[in-house]
């Protein structure tokens, strides 16, 4: 297995394991119900920088070229401008959304842990957190 960073084609197979994490969260960022338009929002996130979604601060877990399991982070300080561009396009939308403070400025911040449906409970992704 190896862990590498995310890159931007990671989309395909991110966004559904970031959908798997919290559907409720996923609901809230992009503004909608309708899953179709949650997925493609998430991967709009997901391929631009500087966003909490952003493949920047997404790790995989990668098995023979598959993604495996992936984590999203980022420094506590750092939040307040990884949500800016999640809340401007929710403002577009007329939502007022204020998004959580989940971490402190001095903390590193897991937003979001998930393995691939096909890698669950074969153990692999888990000992490599470890």
């Amino acid at each position: 297995m190896e862990i590498r960073p995310a890159r931007p084609a990671d989309a395909r197979t991110v966004v559904p394991l970031i959908m798997q994490t919290s559907e409720e969260v996923a609901h809230i960022l992009t503004g909608t119900q309708e899953r179709s338009k949650v997925i493609a929002q998430l991967a709009h996130f997901f391929h631009q920088p500087n966003n909490r979604l952003s493949y920047q601060n997404t790790l995989i877990a990668d098995i023979d070229g598959q993604v495996a399991g992936m984590v999203i982070s980022y420094f506590g300080a750092d939040a307040p401008r990884l949500d800016q561009p999640i809340t401007a396009y929710l403002r577009q939308l007329g939502l007022e959304t204020v998004l959580e403070k989940e971490a402190d400025n001095d903390e590193w911040y897991i937003d979001s842990l998930a393995v691939s449906p096909y890698y669950s409970g074969r153990g692999r992704p888990r000992t490599e957190i470890r």
